[in-house]
């Protein structure tokens, strides 16, 4: 009987457990569908997720618009899902309403280009600042011996 339950309990397990790969968040449907009519949304977003690869995946594959686009549509579309502003900085576990393609294509291209640049720049100093702060304070017995010997 225990060992009955215990399967049970592992393949519920195996089913609710959602399993992650590397290619970080997955859109499934049929090719060239606006996602964003049908209502669709990706996510749950991991870090290891980046708006360029979700573009990418949402993008339509007829070349009509960048994936610059793309991004623009997304962060217009959800705003609450990015922190500080920046297209580079997505929340984790955000869902992304999909835009529908004439959202996408009322994007500026070059507007939305400069934006991304723009935001890239800032990511970059951000990452920059994080690296050259300390990883950690100093102990009670550092700080004791630092002045110990100031004396």
């Amino acid at each position: 009987m225990r060992g009955l339950v215990f399967i049970c309990f592992f393949a519920f397990a195996l089913i609710t457990i959602p399993a992650y790969t590397q290619e970080g968040t997955i859109l499934k449907g049929p090719k060239n569908a606006d996602y964003g009519q049908m209502g669709r949304s990706i996510g749950p977003i991991k870090p290891s997720d980046t708006l360029w690869r979700i573009a990418q995946k949402v993008r339509p594959d007829d070349g009509s618009v960048t994936v610059y686009q793309v991004m623009s549509a997304l962060y217009r579309k959800n705003p609450n899902a990015f922190l500080d502003k920046n297209l580079n900085h997505m929340r984790d576990g955000a869902y992304l309403k999909i835009p529908t393609i004439a959202e996408m294509r009322r994007e500026n291209p070059a507007i939305a280009k400069q934006r991304s640049d723009q935001d890239d720049d800032l990511w970059e100093l951000k990452k920059e600042r994080h690296a050259r702060q300390p990883n950690h304070r100093r102990s009670a017995k550092e700080s004791y011996a630092s002045t110990k010997n100031r004396c």
